[in-house]
């Protein structure tokens, strides 16, 4: 610590501890191994009243029951304190932190360019007050993921249907659509042939077919908090996507022999789901009917819960 006429002019936080040896430290605290991905819900209506557990983008244009983009508060990956004393008080925190930015950018560079994915959606952002604090809460469409519930099927059906009721929000574009897996859906898409003719069925597999093929995301996700990983196994190895929200934290399920799935189905109904969209794409490329305007998911999986600290439903 240096100091010129009692005022403090350098700050080292490890001065024991040489330059590149700090600066790794501070890369490691600035930049945590995996990329922060936040779960928001959308089936909390703006009449409703909010928990006081949860934050809420809100278009000030949106209707009485428009839904609302919503996540955890205590969810520092998409929320955080306006307030950074780190970047107002020490020089090295300060540097570091520019650092560290500009190797997140050429990453985040890099991968696009490598993965040659659609063009960056616009990020939403809004502030807010909680208590004598003022925070900012963001949604990323290209790394966050949107949660459905089973009832909001027939509003995504409509919202693609007319487009000027969707919610603004779904507007911009998303890349990561979820669903929270119902167990009477174990039986659906047994048949991977498009006789059944899935995309005209009014029943809920028809339902369900339909707006995993009409939302454009690029992964369809279902959620299911009853699989664990089987004891001794390594079953979170290779599980690249990750996302938090509720203070619970999602993963990838990327080998199911490693996973005990209880009596739930929902790795099986994902694979016919994924057949089934398939085959019916198959069937329909170069076809410039009615069915163009739809752009099935090019990734399916299942997500389960394995970390439960607040052990309560998704859904309220």
């Amino acid at each position: 610590m240096a100091s010129h006429g009692g005022r403090l002019t350098a700050f080292h936080l490890f001065p024991q501890l040489p330059p590149e040896l700090r600066e790794t430290v501070w890369e490691f605290a600035l930049w945590p191994p995996q990329v922060g991905s936040a779960l928001f819900f959308s089936t909390c209506r703006r009449w409703k009243p909010l928990p006081e557990s949860m934050a809420a983008y809100i278009n000030p244009n949106a209707q009485e029951k428009t839904p609302l983009l919503i996540t955890e508060l205590n969810d520092t990956r998409s929320l955080r304190s306006m307030e950074d004393n780190l970047w107002g008080t020490y020089w090295e925190a300060r540097e570091m932190v520019q650092l560290v930015r500009r190797k997140r950018a050429r990453e985040r560079a890099k991968e696009r360019d490598r993965q040659q994915g659609p063009a960056d959606l616009p990020t939403l952002s809004g502030r807010f007050k909680q208590g004598d604090r003022e925070m900012s809460l963001t949604y990323t469409p290209e790394r966050d993921m949107i949660c459905f519930e089973k009832k909001d099927l027939k509003s995504i059906l409509h919202w693609a249907a007319n487009e000027p009721s969707m919610p603004p929000f779904l507007q911009i574009g998303f890349l990561n659509f979820a669903l929270l897996y119902d167990e009477s859906w174990s039986e659906f898409f047994q048949d991977p042939s498009p006789m059944p003719r899935y995309y005209r069925r009014r029943a809920m597999d028809g339902m369900l077919f339909r707006a995993c093929c009409k939302s454009g995301a690029e992964a369809f996700w279902v959620i299911d908090r009853v699989p664990r990983p089987k004891t001794g196994s390594n079953a979170l190895a290779g599980a690249r996507v990750q996302y938090v929200g509720r203070r619970q934290r999602f993963v990838q399920v990327v080998n199911a022999n490693l996973w005990d799935f209880g009596n739930s189905n929902s790795f099986i109904f994902v694979y016919r789901l994924e057949r089934a969209v398939k085959t019916w794409l198959s069937l329909v490329v170069g076809n410039q009917g009615p069915l163009e305007y739809w752009s099935p998911p090019k990734k399916f999986g299942v997500l389960c819960c394995i970390e439960r600290e607040a052990d309560a439903a998704l859904s309220e």
